[in-house]
């Protein structure tokens, strides 16, 4: 009909119409399907907090179990000699509550770890107890804050299906920018490079341009390692034979670590790590071609374990890889020590016990 008609004064001004309003779909398209990522998002998000603050609920059962094994250490110490990986003691934390006229306690069978006494089995259960009474509020935070997101997202979509068309592109761009401000302000989304959705192209180049340049930063740390002497020994460090004779040197700091995994060790040596804690960086420096037995691989992992946070464990799980296999993280995130593993193998190893403090001098450090 008639309204649907648009008449111009000249064929440059169909033109400009044109394409304003075909960016201005453009740009309601890619805002929508950031929308429609971030709502994916936000409920997986708000499914794994879900799960998580009904773990929490299991805080106080996990500290009556405590107490019912403090209650009942004989009877626990019993079935731990035994090797009875079970055991049904009273509950008295329950007692009368579900009723009230019971003239005994109710039965609880909680569940034991014989390699421990019957005091650790009971911290272990009042650590989970602590642990996720701290998750409990903390998660409903975040629950209450992804709710508050998906509920801006909705808004921004039911927005987007309803933008001002008969108020001109201008004006339609202008309203879409102040939607993707409004959740980029409040964190739901990531800024772009341009900070709006009508970012030019100039810019985009520009952001192009120093996102590759931070990529080359981010190759690798560029460490001199001083004083290798004309056979390649390095000095410093602690320093270890293997049984089989490979040498072995480990760093005692996050700067040497660096200057071990990023200075000395080779892409063939093999570098091992305490898995998922702090600790020193070890590798085995191996000669080309040569093939590490596994008793070796075994020791350099049980230096590894020794010389982490984990050294008073009976077990330790430690990481180990080709130096190849390793990256350094982001530039923006880094800091010293910190590797990225992009294939491992996993050994788990009983730390050593240290007779003879380590010293530069190779072999002086001697492990039981």
């Amino acid at each position: 009909n008639g309204s649907d008609v648009v008449s111009f004064d000249s064929a440059a001004d169909c033109i400009q119409w044109y394409y304003q309003w075909a960016e201005l779909s453009e740009m309601e398209k890619v805002l929508r399907d950031r929308t429609d990522r971030a709502l994916k998002q936000m409920r997986d998000k708000r499914a794994g907090f879900a799960n998580k603050a009904l773990e929490a609920e299991e805080a106080l059962l996990y500290k009556a179990q405590g107490e019912a094994l403090l209650q009942n250490q004989k009877a626990v110490a019993q079935a731990v000699k035994n090797g009875i990986t079970s055991v049904e003691v009273a509950d008295w934390s329950s007692f009368g509550l579900n009723d009230p006229s019971a003239s005994e306690p109710p039965m609880m069978e909680i569940q034991l770890d014989v390699t421990l006494s019957p005091t650790d089995n009971a911290n272990r259960y009042f650590t989970r107890f602590k642990k996720l009474s701290r998750q409990a509020t903390h998660v409903q935070t975040l629950l209450d804050q992804t709710v508050s997101h998906l509920t801006e997202l909705i808004s921004v979509q039911d927005a987007l299906s309803n933008v001002a068309y008969g108020e001109g592109a201008e004006a339609s761009m202008a309203a879409i920018d102040r939607m993707q401000l409004r959740l980029e302000t409040k964190g739901i989304m990531k800024s772009r490079p341009g900070g709006t959705a009508q970012e030019d192209s100039a810019q985009a180049k520009a952001a192009l341009l120093r996102k590759d340049k931070m990529e080359q930063r981010e190759k690798g740390p560029k460490i001199k390692v001083r004083g290798r002497n004309n056979k390649g020994a390095v000095p410093d460090f602690m320093r270890f034979k293997s049984p089989s004779g490979f040498d072995i040197v480990a760093g005692r700091s996050s700067t040497e670590n660096d200057r071990v995994t990023w200075g000395v060790a080779r892409d063939w040596d093999l570098w091992f790590h305490a898995r998922g804690i702090g600790g020193s960086h070890v590798i085995i420096v191996v000669p080309p071609r040569a093939q590490v037995p596994q008793e070796d691989i075994v020791y350099a992992a049980r230096i590894a374990a020794t010389h982490s946070k984990a050294k008073q464990d009976t077990k330790v799980d430690v990481s180990y890889t080709e130096r190849k296999h390793l990256r350094p993280p982001p530039q923006r995130v880094r800091k010293p020590g910190m590797v990225m593993i992009t294939r491992e193998q996993v050994v788990t190893v009983k730390p050593m016990k240290l007779e003879t403090s380590p010293s530069d001098t190779l072999n002086k450090g001697k492990y039981a």
